[in-house]
């Protein structure tokens, strides 16, 4: 176990953000899974934009390159999805009396009121 416990300190070095949480090993393939999509949303790269260089992201959704500044990251999960994908689906989910969860298959964290303002204002 001491060996897991420092390959898990050696990797939070590594990410901005980082929360280690123990799993059932029943529960370990859904883990990996989510880790995997996780990291897949996050990938950016340098990319030429009017001033100078910014971050792109491709959103997991409409697969379009958007500026890192205009996704969308839901709270509780961290997928991140861009603005617009995000506003046409809560849009959707109140326009039929639903609560707005994240878009990931499989994935049930709640998408709050207060977090919408970064998208709908846009």
């Amino acid at each position: 176990m001491g060996t897991k416990v420092n390959e898990v300190a050696l990797l939070q070095k590594r990410f901005t953000y980082f929360q280690p949480s123990l799993v059932a090993r029943n529960d370990m393939k859904f883990e990996v899974s989510l880790a995997r999509d996780a990291i897949v949303s996050h990938i950016t790269w340098p990319a030429e934009s009017s001033n100078g260089k910014g971050l792109k992201e491709t959103c997991v959704i409409c697969f379009e390159d958007v500026n890192a500044t205009q996704m969308f990251s839901v709270d509780g999960c961290f997928h991140r999805y861009c603005f617009s994908c995000m506003k046409q689906h809560v849009e959707v989910k109140l326009l039929n009396a639903m609560v707005a969860s994240c878009p990931h298959e499989g994935c049930n964290s709640e998408v709050t009121i207060d977090s919408c303002g970064k998208f709908f204002g846009s």
